[in-house]
């Protein structure tokens, strides 16, 4: 990165920081004006502005907030990585709501996981409409657009730099993840590291008057979080954090439940060229997510605008074909005469014939990818049991509205001559009588089959009764019943 400007923002600001040849040249923030949007009128204003704070950089890298964006986590059959675009691209129409080619999409390939078989994918969209908002804005400042990312995965870099900076010793396992919490008034984003690629992220809107009630709500998410994560990687624990944005109070909280280092840090503080920064010391949160792109870590990283595509494929024959009709000529000028004549004409229609196989050929390859694709991801989706929607429905029946019961891990193992399969689930509780609510809603709303478990005390004061759920799953129920009425379903954005 020789000269890059970096600019993100949210509703009610814009920052932006340049770089040059990897340290930070220039920074600069103000609040958006009455009736001004990045969509909207931002083109002139910023201009102005950044003509002002010496922004001149003309490389333009844009971070999106993290809520304009859909993340969706994918499991695909093994594939060498070539065929990786196409099988993420079909897979990711069948799952969005809007037709796939009104959207940008790039995904990030996560580390291989030992207990299963199979690759899983982080695939990110966004609407096409909003890319070209993007593309129109850098047009009206004469700026050359090379990025365009989100908040998040800028969060995941800036967390992988300092752990880089900090980490002594052997590296860690594939299940050892790092947590990286933002905070601002009003809203929390997550990001969960593992290896060297962003594994999860979520964002959620928090309390913005009393310190407790915001740490209660910032401690419920992060708990929801690394659940879904878990889902995901079965093995994740996280073996060290940080937090941006909140007092000392958050991250002795975090190091207690996670039992493990969370430590509260300045970004600016950190950075070694912090008087350049000063203009940004009020936004801790944006100055981490604008150093996060400055020096890339995460291998690899989102770009919506150079995204990941299928490499193109030579087709041998057409050379083939080529040199066997120079042949063919060739044969027919030394033979000379009247041979020559017909050898002239059956050339014609070798070559006719030739043209018209090529064309058949490249018709029927065309459609080959697909057809594969569409076979493969066939065969693999194809189960008796979902453990993901089993874990999300036993979620989604836990009672008790934001201080339900929360399952921290499970195992799935295979049925009996009687059963499907068998599931033990571990989690913990607020109230005992939650416990017994969420088993009897289990055998009436589900039909599983459950077995009484000892109820024993968690180290967790706001959850202090750990339990143990052991289902078996009958062969006539072989989906669950939709939740009940009371239950919170999962956010659909995380």
């Amino acid at each position: 990165m020789t000269s890059m400007l970096i600019v993100t923002w949210d509703r009610r600001r814009a920052y932006a920081l340049q770089a040059d040849s990897g340290t930070v040249s220039a920074a600069w923030t103000e609040e958006w004006p009455e009736g001004v949007t990045f969509a909207q009128g931002a083109g002139p204003w910023l201009q102005q502005e950044w003509s002002r704070a010496g922004l001149s950089a003309q490389s333009l890298w844009v971070v999106l907030p993290r809520e304009d964006v859909v993340l969706r986590h994918l499991e695909l059959p093994q594939a060498p990585d070539d065929e990786l675009p196409d099988l993420v691209r079909f897979q990711a129409s069948g799952r969005s709501t809007v037709p796939i080619d009104q959207l940008n999409l790039d995904f990030i390939p996560l580390p291989a996981d030992a207990r299963r078989e199979g690759r899983d994918v982080l695939a990110a969209t966004i609407p096409k409409t909003l890319t070209e908002q993007v593309r129109k804005l850098a047009r009206e400042l004469d700026r050359e657009l090379a990025g365009l990312s989100f908040t998040s995965h800028a969060l995941g870099e800036w967390g992988e730099q300092l752990d880089r900076q900090r980490r002594s010793g052997p590296s860690r396992n594939g299940d050892q993840a790092t947590l990286v919490v933002g905070c601002e008034p009003g809203r929390v984003e997550l990001s969960i590291v593992t290896g060297h690629e962003l594994t999860f992220a979520h964002v959620a809107k928090i309390p913005t008057g009393d310190g407790s009630e915001a740490l209660t709500t910032v401690l419920s998410e992060v708990s929801r979080t690394l659940v879904a994560g878990q889902r995901l990687r079965a093995g994740l624990k996280v073996d060290h954090g940080w937090v941006i944005g909140a007092d000392t109070a958050l991250a002795a909280a975090l190091t207690e439940r996670l039992e493990c280092s969370v430590e509260s840090i300045d970004p600016i503080a950190a950075h070694p060229q912090a008087s350049l920064l000063r203009k940004l010391s009020e936004h801790p949160l944006p100055v981490a997510v604008l150093l996060g792109v400055q020096t890339p870590s995460l291998t690899p990283g989102i770009n919506f605008i150079k995204p990941r595509q299928a490499p193109p494929k030579r087709d041998p024959r057409k050379q083939q074909y080529a040199i066997a009709a120079g042949i063919a000529l060739l044969i027919a000028f030394l033979l000379g005469g009247g041979g020559l004549l017909r050898l002239q004409s059956l050339d014609r229609q070798i070559a006719k014939l030739y043209s018209e196989s090529i064309d058949q050929e490249a018709m029927v390859a065309a459609g080959q990818p697909v057809l594969a694709a569409s076979k493969v991801v066939d065969d693999w989706s194809v189960r008796n049991i979902s453990q993901l929607q089993l874990m999300t429905d036993l979620e989604g029946m836990m009672p008790g509205g934001t201080q339900r019961p929360y399952l921290s891990e499970y195992e799935f193992g295979v049925g009996t001559v009687d059963t499907l399969g068998k599931i033990t689930a571990r989690g913990a509780a607020r109230q005992r009588t939650d416990i017994e609510t969420a088993q009897q809603e289990l055998r009436q709303q589900a039909g599983f089959l459950v077995f009484p478990k000892e109820v024993t005390t968690s180290r967790d004061p706001q959850y202090p009764h750990r339990y143990t759920l052991d289902l078996s799953i009958p062969k006539q129920k072989q989906k669950p019943a939709p939740p009940a009425a009371n239950a919170v379903q999962a956010p659909a954005k995380s």
